[in-house]
């Protein structure tokens, strides 16, 4: 999110260029991977970078943590 990290070059596994978009793909995610596995045993599951760190811009809330880009209340 533009003006929100602490460098001019980040990272990240993917981009997406709303956070719409990134909304849509974490709930694809959800869905289509981990849902399955609870019949396989899976108990719960961890996103372990919950805000962006230096040049890395894979967290839910910025490098300042001014936004979160994704919104808590989901439908």
């Amino acid at each position: 999110i533009e003006g929100h990290s602490s460098v001019e070059h980040v990272f990240g596994y993917r981009k997406y260029e709303t956070t719409e978009e990134l909304a849509a793909a974490y709930d694809q995610l959800i869905r289509e991977q981990l849902i399955p596995l609870i019949e396989q045993g899976l108990s719960g599951a961890v996103y372990t970078q919950l805000s962006d760190v230096e040049e890395e811009v894979n967290g839910l809330v910025t490098y300042d943590r001014k936004v979160v880009k994704i919104e808590t209340r989901r439908k």
